[in-house]
């Protein structure tokens, strides 16, 4: 682990810091934001995409992988224009933003 105020005393032994410098964790913020960074509102309609994404690894060879994003009704279109609509292969509606907050963002597709 890495202490940024780390001390050693007469000794050469490492002092370990006196303040907690461990970094508050936001329990939520793995849910509770779509994928274009904007909270969920409970009345927000939330969907699922799925989307192919394409890197040349090499001259002859293609890395194709497919990622999901949630999107709220408010953002869809953009994040549409943005990845590009050929890329999309799926969009499922989830429910409302209330449903999805009490799932803890565990939409498994059904």
């Amino acid at each position: 682990m890495y202490y940024p105020t780390t001390k050693f005393d007469q000794y050469g032994a490492r002092q370990l810091p006196k303040e907690d410098v461990s970094e508050e964790i936001d329990e939520t913020a793995d849910y509770d934001k779509d994928s274009m960074g904007e909270t969920i509102a409970q009345e927000d309609g939330v969907f699922e995409i799925l989307y192919t994404v394409t890197t040349v690894m090499s001259n002859r060879c293609l890395k194709i992988k497919t990622e999901k994003a949630i999107v709220t009704q408010q953002d869809i279109v953009d994040f549409i224009l943005e990845i590009g609509e050929e890329k999309i292969t799926s969009i499922k509606f989830v429910g409302l933003g209330e449903k999805y907050l009490e799932i803890g963002g565990n939409y498994n597709g059904e």
